[in-house]
């Protein structure tokens, strides 16, 4: 897929894989501990999360919110080439707010971009597409997926999808709350807020 093209949606049998994939994942997370090292009653250590390889210390009141932002509810976070951190987050401020907040690894705010996706920040993603790298947005307000670069410039934006025919009620709502990337350079949306469709796009 050409990084500018705009992608289409079309039905594929590796939904399935998707979904086993999927499936096997969360019944994995069910049955790990939640929070390893939960025996430190007097709370001096940060709590580790995880299990196996995949553990993850959580550190509270990490990064530096600068005080422009009225930080909400986070829902994605990903991690460039560089290593700086993307999170986006869902403010309720009244007043417009950038849903997308840098940092470096050290929690030193960067810079910040997006009021266009305000209360509507969910899901995020970053992707290498030939030298260059993309975040890929998911907005649950606005019913909207985008592409962008990493200062936030967009690519393309998509819409409500066409198919399946469900979409064409105005009443069967559309809120798509995440992306994954496919191996064979498209991606798919999930539509988890809204009528629980996975959408793959090529």
């Amino acid at each position: 897929m050409d990084q500018h093209s705009l992608p289409h949606s079309q039905p594929s049998d590796s939904r399935r894989h998707f979904l086993k994939t999927a499936g096997s994942a969360v019944v994995g997370s069910f049955f790990a501990p939640a929070i390893l090292g939960a025996e430190d009653k007097a709370g001096v250590k940060n709590p580790v999360l995880g299990e196996g390889a995949f553990q993850y210390e959580a550190i509270h009141g990490w990064g530096e919110v600068p005080k422009h932002i009225q930080w909400g509810e986070t829902h994605g976070v990903c991690v460039d080439a560089a290593g700086l951190i993307y999170i986006k987050h869902r403010s309720h401020s009244k007043e417009p707010m950038d849903a997308i907040v840098v940092f470096d690894p050290d929690g030193k705010f960067v810079r910040s971009f997006g009021k266009e996706y305000h209360g509507g920040g969910h899901g995020i993603d970053v992707r290498k597409e030939g030298s260059e790298e993309f975040l890929y947005l998911s907005d649950t307000k606005h019913g909207i997926v985008a592409k962008t670069n990493l200062k936030g410039d967009v690519v393309w934006t998509i819409g409500r999808p066409a198919t399946p025919e469900h979409y064409k009620d105005p009443k069967n709502r559309y809120s798509p709350t995440n992306i994954a990337f496919a191996p064979d350079g498209g991606f798919y949306v999930g539509d988890g807020y809204g009528s629980h469709f996975i959408h793959k796009y090529t």
